[in-house]
């Protein structure tokens, strides 16, 4: 199916607006979240449940399920046997995120922040048409939500089905001549009452991947704080037997985390210059094949008393490059990265050797409050 490319998580989302009594004609881009690119008009309104597909032919080719309760909504989708979760909280637009494989074992874990700027040539003044339709038992106002936008011309517009409540029962996409693309999602059963039974909010328990990551085996640890010749920036290299840890403050003040379990597990995570998360992502799979580093034959240099020699990092990307000079064990002293044409080089500062806990190899714990995402209470 032909998607806008929206920024966002597969490029489909859900839209929600401040409550209102009726549905605002301006979508707010900081509150896009989703993958089933369903229109959620009203922040707060009643619980529900809505099951909705896409076909091929007569047979089902995806499955969604849309739960409310509260601030929160769950929507799960089946796809070629994989099964997705997000939990979006309405009134902010984060989103949990959970991705099985086939097996039930969990593949992707996520938690975002949404957007902050509206993504570039997309209309998102949503208004209603004349025309209405009857989707899940419902009858149902037929809506533009938001449109594609070039050079002054509509290139595509996302049209949604939405009942006097407020809930979106079918969406469908058209193009630049009116036909549709892709496939129309349609609901076919919409239960409005409690929900129970199901994990709406996210449990504290569903938010932590520490299992991924067992505590290290005995082994040796070190670390290593590099900072650029103005200070400004800064690269903390943590080792821990298999595992790696890498964070960069970053010339604004924010703060890119990057964990390797070393087995196939990953974090990373952003934070903003304000102190604000932005993303978590987890991934679990099968180990990557590691690329060789590759000698350059360069002068060794000394740092802190400490020789080392130079080696490309990244010999087979053609638009960026990254030379790390390092100690016969792999303590990495100096770091020259290149990209865009900009050239930035770190220089160790201190190396310590200090035991290292599994707390210190992991992005900071209070990342997986929801909390500290404005998603609490």
């Amino acid at each position: 199916m032909i998607r806008p490319a929206l920024g966002l998580v597969g490029a489909a989302l859900v839209a929600v607006l401040p409550a209102a009594a009726a549905p605002p004609t301006r979508l707010e881009p900081s509150r896009l979240a989703g993958f089933v690119d369903l229109y959620m008009p009203k922040a707060r309104g009643k619980d529900f449940e809505l099951r909705l597909a896409s076909y091929r032919g007569d047979a089902i080719h995806n499955a969604y399920i849309v739960r409310r309760q509260g601030d929160w909504t769950r929507v799960e989708r089946k796809e070629n046997g994989r099964t997705g979760v997000q939990q979006v909280h309405l009134p902010t637009g984060v989103v949990v995120e959970r991705t099985d494989a086939v097996s039930g074992a969990a593949e992707v874990f996520s938690i975002r922040a949404p957007d902050r700027a509206p993504t570039p040539n997309i209309d998102y003044a949503s208004r209603p048409t004349k025309r209405s339709w009857k989707a899940a038992g419902q009858k149902c106002r037929i809506w533009e939500v938001y449109r594609g936008v070039e050079a002054g011309y509509t290139t595509f517009t996302r049209l949604g089905c939405i009942t006097r409540d407020g809930i979106e029962v079918a969406r469908w996409t058209t193009g630049r001549t009116g036909a549709e693309l892709g496939e129309r999602v349609t609901g076919y059963y919409l239960y409005r009452g409690p929900v129970k039974d199901v994990e709406i909010r996210p449990a504290a328990a569903s938010l932590d991947v520490s299992r991924w990551f067992p505590e290290p085996v005995a082994a040796t640890s070190d670390e290593v704080v590099l900072k650029t010749e103005d200070s400004t920036q800064a690269l903390t290299l943590r080792r821990r037997g298999p595992r790696l840890y890498s964070e960069t403050v970053n010339a604004d003040a924010s703060r890119n985390i990057f964990v390797d379990g070393g087995d196939g597990a990953t974090v990373s995570a952003r934070v903003a210059a304000t102190g604000a998360p932005e993303s978590y992502i987890a991934r679990r799979g099968q180990a990557p094949v590691a690329l060789p580093v590759v000698r350059i034959d360069q002068p060794a240099e000394t740092v802190l008393g400490l020789v080392c020699a130079w080696y490309d990092a990244m010999p087979y990307v053609a638009d960026a490059t990254r030379h790390e000079c390092r100690t016969d064990d792999g303590l990495v002293l100096i770091v020259r990265m290149s990209a865009e044409g900009r050239q930035t080089t770190y220089r160790a500062v201190s190396v310590s050797r200090r035991p290292l806990s599994n707390a210190d190899l992991m992005p900071p714990a209070w990342l997986l409050d929801l909390a500290r995402w404005g998603a609490g209470g």
